[in-house]
């Protein structure tokens, strides 16, 4: 087990939880500064365990190391690095409140082209990082899913929450240009009590040809 350090995050927009995409944007940070050979190649699994609105801690454990002792995970990440090995990066929320905040990024992606329920395709632009990519990837699925609601006659001003995300191939999340294509697939959707969970297989192009399954909730 290697400690990362403490986290000093922010709120993004006007949001008063932590975006899924400020964990990613610290694990690509925080892993990126490791040693070549040990810097992520392969998102086996992303999870958001439960929302919050404090700092913590990182770590980087091996993939069944146990977490440490008194630790409660925020989310976790598991991954291979690039000698092949899985690992897993998990942060804390038991620090101090989050009290930055910084404007929301200018918009990564078109108004999507639907093909169905939560299927369709997002043209995403201004991708020069994985970290770029997945925000890319969190915009987009966010309109998916607000046309799907709008179109069914349901309310489309839910408050969409990032679940998980499985199979995230990094080398090719970052076009050449720039731009790419993503394209959801609607795998099945479940109720849990008063809220929807959707699993959507999604490609891209230029990139790779296996799926990033995505599960949201709302």
């Amino acid at each position: 087990m290697q400690r990362l350090g403490k986290t000093s995050l922010s709120f993004l927009g006007r949001r008063t939880y932590l975006h899924s995409t400020e964990i990613f944007h610290l694990f690509c940070n925080m892993l990126g500064a490791l040693p070549a050979d040990r810097q992520p190649v392969h998102v086996i699994s992303f999870k958001f365990l439960h929302e919050t609105s404090r700092n913590g801690e990182a770590f980087l454990l091996e993939a069944d190391e146990p977490t440490p002792a008194g630790a409660k995970p925020v989310s976790t990440i598991v991954f291979r690095d690039r000698e092949g090995r899985r690992r897993r990066f998990e942060m804390t929320d038991d620090g101090a409140p989050i009290a930055e905040r910084q404007p929301d990024p200018p918009p990564y992606c078109d108004i999507p082209a639907m093909t169905g329920n939560f299927s369709g395709t997002v043209a995403c632009n201004h991708i020069a990082s994985p970290s770029d990519f997945f925000a890319a990837l969190m915009e987009a699925s966010k309109a998916i899913h607000v046309e799907t609601l709008r179109r069914r006659g349901e309310d489309p001003n839910q408050l969409y929450r990032f679940v998980s995300c499985e199979g995230m191939d990094l080398p090719s999340a970052v076009p050449p240009a720039g731009s790419l294509t993503l394209t959801f697939r609607h795998v099945r959707a479940r109720r849990l009590g008063a809220r929807s969970f959707t699993f959507n297989d999604v490609t891209w192009e230029p990139g790779a040809g296996t799926p990033v399954r995505v599960c949201v909730a709302y």
